[in-house]
């Protein structure tokens, strides 16, 4: 902006000029707080700002509430054509309220709605329209006609028939009259009603008498069946049915009366019949079907003689072969006795005495009721070996003494010895049990004590690691720890401490042998097995040789005085 200066009455004005030949209009102004005369390089007049660029064509829009500011926008309107383009979506305002808007969906290419010519209105899918003079092609692609009710069908007149005539187009059959059937006339022509074909009157034959059933002549005319009547209730036939072999297939009569005799053979059941036309007689009683009869329980003499090769032809689980054989005095060939549950053996002869002699016969197999007396026991040979009784329950053989009873040992008298169980050993009252070696291993009179006394009775004790010094283990085994004995793994103080706990922890080899559990010497407490927790072991093993350390971890606020501390070692 180029600046006047204001001299009096008069006004210097310095004015640009470029150096082109073209007419340069320079808008002047007065500012009306100074007075001076100022120019404005900007073209137009008032005071509204755009963008520094904009869209060709676009609608240009206000930016913000102020009035002075435009920009630019997607909308384009063509120069010549006036088109519209670059928006999705145009909302119209009713002539009273509401609106109105419309919207395209996203779809690919182009669509085009093109309005009629003449004044119409445009319906929407979800709305109620009436449709005048449209035509709807439901065999388009894609188009169809669906939920159309009777109702929504044209009205038409009564007894009516909708059909298709020969060029494809719908058309009506005409109502007939009462009776008449619809009948197809072919192709291309449209049915109709017509009456019944044959209709008329049946002519008969002769006179028919009142209940006969009619039958068909060959010649189309009826006539009375005199051998066949039905009343409304019953139906009577009188003579043959049919010719030779013909018969009744199926039917259900309820009461039948035949005046002739029934020739051939009848099936079924005889619901009232009350006898047999010939009796019979079953286990030597008449039958004939009017009553029961009563037959005893049947054995073998209803059969008849009867051999016993007869018999056994009949029998499915026999054993052996031969005659039957009854209780008293039977003869039995070679037969194979078993086992049996009871008997008397006194007049059995021929028993092998090789059989005896050698044991065949098994181990049990003599029960004597009296004493066996044998004047000499001959074992392997007569001068090998004697046996003698020296007293009850005791046998000598070659004058070594045998106990054959249950006699108690001691130490003054052989017999049955005992074996003790490990509490019996550990209880060490028992006099006469003897201690097998496996028992005497989980005993308690198998166990060591290792006894370390590391701090003088008279000393603090303080936190030190291997306190005492290392000691080599002369014995191998199983360390013990149990919370219900804790007089296996503990130690001692000879003066308790206050306040606090001591920890006390074993090392075997450098590693100690304890979870977080170690020994404790709670607060006043001279001795850990009085302790809240005992101790857990990590390595229960110990050998010849494994060195011994003991740490001092904790200690009480005052210190205890003394400490030793004790292992039991189960070898």
């Amino acid at each position: 902006m180029t600046q006047a200066i204001r001299d009096g009455n008069h006004v210097t004005v310095a004015i640009g000029v470029d150096s082109s030949d073209a007419t340069n209009t320079l808008p002047l102004k007065v500012d009306s707080a100074t007075g001076r005369l100022l120019t404005n390089s900007a073209s137009g007049s008032g005071d509204v700002v755009g963008p520094a660029s904009a869209t060709n064509n676009a609608v240009a829009r206000f930016d913000t509430t102020t009035g002075k500011l435009i920009q630019d926008s997607a909308v384009i309107v063509a120069d010549t054509t006036g088109v519209i383009s670059g928006t999705e979506g145009i909302t119209l305002s009713g002539t009273t309220s509401g609106t109105t808007a419309v919207i395209a969906t996203a779809i690919a290419g182009t669509t085009i709605i093109t309005l009629p010519a003449a004044t119409d209105t445009l319906v929407g899918k979800a709305t109620t329209d009436t449709f005048t003079n449209k035509t709807f092609d439901a065999n388009g692609t894609g188009n169809s006609l669906s939920n159309i009710d009777i109702a929504d069908l044209a009205v038409g007149t009564d007894g009516e028939l909708i059909t298709w005539d020969s060029a494809g187009l719908p058309a009506t059959v005409a109502t007939g009259t009462s009776a008449q059937v619809l009948t197809s006339n072919g192709a291309g022509t449209a049915p109709t009603f017509q009456s019944a074909a044959g209709g008329g009157d049946v002519s008969k034959v002769g006179t028919p008498v009142n209940s006969q059933v009619a039958v068909w002549t060959g010649d189309g005319t009826i006539e009375g069946a005199t051998s066949l009547t039905y009343d409304g209730s019953n139906l009577q036939l009188t003579g043959d049915i049919g010719s030779t072999g013909t018969r009744i297939t199926k039917g259900w009569l309820a009461d039948l009366t035949v005046t002739n005799a029934i020739t051939g053979a009848v099936t079924g059941n005889a619901g009232t019949a009350t006898a047999l036309a010939t009796g019979r007689t079953i286990g030597g009683t008449s039958f004939d079907g009017t009553a029961n009869i009563a037959i005893g329980a049947l054995n073998i003499t209803n059969v008849g003689a009867t051999t016993s090769a007869e018999l056994a032809g009949v029998m499915s689980n026999e054993t052996g072969s031969g005659l039957l054989v009854f209780a008293t005095s039977p003869t039995l060939i070679t037969p194979i006795l078993g086992t049996p549950t009871s008997g008397v053996a006194t007049n059995i002869t021929g028993l092998p005495a090789a059989s005896v002699l050698a044991g065949s016969l098994g181990t049990g197999a003599y029960v004597m009721d009296s004493s066996l007396q044998v004047s000499t026991v001959e074992l392997g040979h007569a001068t090998d070996s004697t046996i003698s009784r020296v007293s009850a329950g005791i046998l000598a053989v070659e004058g070594n003494n045998i106990i054959t009873a249950n006699i108690a040992s001691s130490v003054t008298v052989a017999g049955v010895v005992e074996l003790a169980t490990t509490a019996e050993i550990d209880t060490g009252t028992d006099t006469t049990r003897a201690i097998p070696t496996d028992q005497f291993v989980a005993s308690k009179r198998n166990i060591r004590w290792l006894v370390f006394n590391v701090v003088d009775r008279l000393t603090d004790c303080s936190v030190l690691a291997n306190v005492g010094g290392d000691f080599l283990s002369p014995i191998a085994g199983t360390i013990l720890q149990s919370d219900t004995t804790p007089f296996y793994l503990y130690a001692t103080n000879t003066t308790a401490g206050t306040t606090g706990t001591m920890v006390v922890d074993i090392h075997l080899n450098g590693t100690t042998i304890m979870t977080t559990n170690k020994l404790d010497f709670d607060t006043t407490e001279k001795t850990t097995t009085t302790a809240a927790t005992p101790p857990d072991l990590t390595n229960t093993t110990l050998a010849v040789g494994d060195i011994i350390t003991i740490d001092i971890d904790s200690v009480h606020t005052t210190a205890a005085k003394g400490l030793t501390v004790y292992i039991g070692i189960r070898e």
